[in-house]
């Protein structure tokens, strides 16, 4: 299998509308698992991707990022930037799966706000929560990495 660092690997790999010799599944944590969720969303990229990993996917993310937001976050305030909702793109995903990984102790999202956003995927769609986890699976690694396995063979399977 390959590791796409970026959609210019992609590009090269196949070109835009070229068939690719293998199966795209994009992992994302936090600001990374929004960014799944739009680019799949986005009915040209559909036949590309195999699934999409999600851990700890906030309620929103962020478009556009630079030194300044890095340091609002880390002072506990929002970055200045355009905002999207997942919400707003995860009905749109179908019928790519999703598998969503998060800890019960989230410091962004409730395990209810995670369980209504995911309601709004058709199928098929994943939820492992992991007890005790905050949003960074801090002392939860190794749950976090054995669940990472099992959510890259189910969407394999799927």
């Amino acid at each position: 299998p390959y590791m796409l660092t970026d959609l210019q690997d992609l590009a090269r790999a196949g070109g835009v509308g070229a068939p690719l010799w293998y199966d795209v599944i994009i992992v994302g944590w936090s600001q990374g698992a929004c960014m799944a969720v739009l680019a799949a969303a986005r009915k040209e990229a559909k036949p590309y991707i195999k699934g999409i990993v999600t851990m700890g996917l906030p309620e929103y993310g962020v478009l556009g990022w630079n030194w300044k937001d890095t340091l609002s976050m880390v002072a506990g305030r929002p970055a200045e930037e355009p905002r999207f909702y997942a919400k707003d793109y995860l009905p749109h995903i179908n019928p790519i799966p999703l598998f969503a990984i998060y800890g019960t102790n989230d410091d962004y999202t409730s395990p209810a706000n995670e369980r209504q956003m995911l309601s709004m995927v058709g199928r098929p769609v994943q939820l492992r929560l992991i007890e005790g986890a905050n949003h960074r699976f801090d002392g939860h690694l190794d749950a976090l990495f054995e669940t990472l396995a099992e959510a890259l063979r189910w969407v394999q399977q799927v």
